[in-house]
């Protein structure tokens, strides 16, 4: 009877304090099943093997589980326990103490995890003659019928119900608008990774010949919502997927849309246990635009466009347009600005500069200030006068257009045939950002001659620049161009940074001869 008391006593206090599931080890080895090559992660971290099979430490709550494979997306879903340990079931004995035995390794996992039937995306390789890409932009455009919702008890219920569970519309005027999200930050970092996106150099690369852009909009939204329930859940704490339907376009260097197509793409199922609340939403959308980044990049059309360098060949069959000018040239930097124009291009806000060349109304300028501007493009003169023009040549290779206007007796300003020297004086003419500014003129330097990617040269100067300068002309003193205002470097604590075509180019590649 003793005997018996103390052997009562010693089992109460040990059930009482959850010491049934001490009982279990702290481990249990499961066996994964996964396809070849493919590296299995818990919770972040690769788990020990012993014999084929993984030591996984027991814990009630969802684990995030990681495939991954060189060269390949990630693909993302979730485990739990299965059921509470056989041992956690002696404490029925007490009766009370059972509702206290919810530690840890009281409870199990299946013994076999099957992930057999995931198949890893594999990511396409940039060949060395491709473009390199950019997204542009990521935007959200989800009306209200098109944002639903499937809410599932648990894991469980998930895989048995997620072919048939129905669909949640959203409360009326849902809709789900926004636009420039972070999503083009991220996904470019996996762009640059996977080379598409070369980080070095970025200022003398970019070009209309190396680079091409990506919008993607999301215009359908589904998210399986996976909550925390009872007990027997094998994920205790939420689950997120997404279903999206996104329309991706392709945009040549000027923002030319070139190509579009629509993809469904659909993430894993990530848990907030790992992620947490704040975050598990935003990883589970990154993923599924990752899914469907893949399949557009698979996409033959977008391959050719990587590839396509025909402008080249576009350009180089100009022929020569012979410039009048009566040899009638101004003479001195005052006069140069009556020579320089401002352009607007239709119902848009922004504007460009430019300079006439000829005495019959020809007038050279960028090609991106006139990109998209159909017919309506508007040219004014220093003296207020406005005329329609007509783009009448473009070169996107060189960023380089001539237009026309009808209109007589003007008085160009000579194109120089020369090379630059470094440390000349160089004037900045053109319209600022400020349109009613009008024609203002600004000095500088030749900083520096800079080579691109491709053997295109640039001008580098240190001359006061705005986005309205572009198309302008860079002078000399006598008044001479010396190049076309292209760009200028934007950053904090970044000025003095402006590069300008060189004049000379507008004879080789723009073909316009006297």
């Amino acid at each position: 009877m003793k005997s018996y008391f103390y052997f009562l006593l010693f089992g109460t206090v040990l059930l009482s304090s959850s010491c049934a599931s001490i009982l279990n080890s702290k481990y249990q080895r499961v066996t994964v099943l996964k396809q070849d090559s493919t590296a299995f992660y818990f919770d972040g971290k690769k788990p020990q093997e012993e014999n084929g099979r993984y030591l996984i430490e027991r814990n009630y709550n969802g684990h995030q589980i990681e495939l991954r494979r060189e060269g390949y997306k990630t693909e993302y879903t979730v485990q739990g326990y299965h059921k509470a340990s056989t041992l956690k079931y002696m404490s029925l004995l007490l009766v009370l103490p059972y509702f206290y035995d919810f530690g840890n390794k009281a409870y199990k996992y299946p013994s076999v995890w099957d992930y057999s039937d995931i198949t890893l995306k594999e990511w396409p390789v940039r060949e060395e003659d491709e473009k390199e890409i950019q997204l542009n932009k990521v935007d959200l455009n989800v009306n209200a019928e098109n944002y639903t919702f499937r809410e599932f008890r648990n894991f469980q219920s998930y895989l048995s119900r997620k072919d048939v569970a129905p669909v949640i519309n959203s409360n009326e005027g849902d809709s789900l608008v926004v636009e420039n999200t972070q999503f083009q930050d991220i996904l470019n970092e996996i762009l640059a990774e996977k080379g598409y996106i070369d980080t070095t150099r970025r200022i003398l690369k970019n070009s209309y010949i190396n680079n091409m852009k990506i919008n993607a909009t999301v215009e359908k939204v589904n998210i399986d919502l996976i909550n925390k329930t009872a007990v027997k859940s094998w994920v205790l704490n939420p689950s997120v997927k997404h279903d999206l339907t996104v329309k991706w376009e392709v945009l040549d260097y000027y923002d030319n849309v070139e190509f579009e197509m629509t993809t469904d793409c659909e993430s894993g199922v990530f848990t907030a246990t790992y992620y947490g609340y704040e975050n598990v939403v935003l990883e589970s959308f990154k993923d599924a635009i990752e899914d469907g980044l893949i399949d557009f990049l698979n996409n033959e059309e977008v391959h050719k466009l990587l590839k396509d360098r025909s402008q080249l060949d576009v350009e180089s069959a100009f022929e020569p347009i012979t410039l009048i000018t009566n040899n009638e040239f101004v003479t001195t930097l005052p006069e140069s600005i009556k020579s320089s124009v401002t352009i607007f291009r239709g119902d848009d806000k922004g504007h460009g500069s430019g300079f006439i060349v000829s005495n019959d109304g020809y007038i050279v300028t960028n090609y991106h200030v006139v990109a998209r501007s159909g017919d309506s493009l508007s040219v004014m003169l220093s003296n207020g006068e406005k005329h329609k023009g007509v783009v009448v040549r473009e070169s996107k290779v060189y960023d380089l257009a001539l237009v026309k206007i009808e209109k007589d007796s003007l008085r160009p300003i000579k194109i120089s045939d020369k090379d630059i020297e470094i440390a000349e004086d160089v004037y900045a003419v053109g319209t600022p950002t400020a349109e009613d500014l009008g024609q203002t003129i600004t000095k500088g330097i030749v900083s520096a001659r800079r080579k691109r990617d491709g053997g295109t040269e640039l001008i580098q100067t240190d001359a006061s620049v705005n986005a309205g300068n572009s198309g302008g002309a860079l002078l000399n003193k006598e008044g001479v161009v010396i190049g076309v205002v292209s760009s200028k470097v934007n950053g904090i604590g970044i000025e003095g940074i402006a590069f300008g075509i060189p004049s000379k180019t507008l004879f080789e590649k723009l073909k316009l001869t006297y």
